[in-house]
């Protein structure tokens, strides 16, 4: 299970997947005896798939990331501006904290996987 788990964590998957479909069209294209040119094509219209499936899923996990972010900013402000006077300076305090670990988090090699990378960095 966590070769499976170590396989699939570097999208190794997706390349793997890629390569299997790409040598079935290409041999089992020669096999049943259909032209060159019709298997080239369909190899680079995979390809082409797969290129842009992969930079929608970038794309995605970057507007996900700015949402999240969005989000627990605005949830900050909101606590602020419903503390009691008497505990404002705490909650600007723990506001004042998770904007720093926003930031550390964006300069880190966490912050920079593909999954988890935030906007701005």
């Amino acid at each position: 299970m966590k070769i499976l788990a170590a396989i699939a964590k570097g999208g190794t998957t997706l390349i793997l997947l890629l390569i299997i479909i790409l040598l079935l069209i290409w041999f089992g294209g020669e096999h049943f005896n259909i032209d060159k040119k019709i298997r080239i094509a369909a190899v680079l219209g995979v390809l082409v798939v797969a290129v842009v499936l992969i930079v929608v899923q970038k794309v995605m996990a970057v507007r996900s990331a700015l949402l999240i972010e969005q989000k627990l900013k605005a949830q900050a402000q909101e606590q602020v501006a419903s503390a009691r006077p008497d505990q404002r300076a705490d909650v600007q305090a723990v506001q004042s904290q998770l904007d720093e670990a926003i930031q550390a988090l964006k300069t880190s090699r966490l912050g920079k996987g593909p999954s988890t990378s935030c906007p701005g960095t």
